[in-house]
């Protein structure tokens, strides 16, 4: 399952730089950097064994290198608003998280099954 979502996490997020790319070629550059994001990466390995034997399932991932700095979480799962942050960086990564999500409502025509559905 989790390898699942991030299969469709990647695909999501690249929709948002589709997005972006169409409008950076249609109206010209933007008069701010868009943060380049990504997902970790990540493989299903499942251990050969001899028959008759169970065999073992492990789901490594990347590990992220201490120069990425601690965790931090942008935004909360009740609000589309940015949590606030301590430097200028964090704070543009977080808008862009809120502008993704919209893009992905919207490509993803969740909007139209919402109003079909009220």
């Amino acid at each position: 399952m989790e390898i699942a979502c991030l299969v469709w996490a990647r695909v999501l997020l690249n929709l948002v730089y589709q997005f972006i790319e169409k409008d950076v070629n249609l109206h010209g550059p933007l008069p701010f950097c868009i943060p380049q994001m990504h997902f970790i990466e990540a493989a299903l390995a499942i251990e050969e064994v001899e028959d008759g034997k169970d065999a073992h399932a492990v789901l490594p991932d990347e590990v992220i290198g201490e120069s990425e700095g601690r965790f931090r979480k942008y935004l909360n799962n009740v609000s589309p608003v940015p949590l606030p942050l301590s430097c200028k960086e964090n704070m543009e990564r977080g808008h862009f998280l809120a502008f993704s999500q919209h893009v992905q409502y919207f490509k993803t025509w969740k909007w139209l099954l919402y109003r079909i559905t009220k």
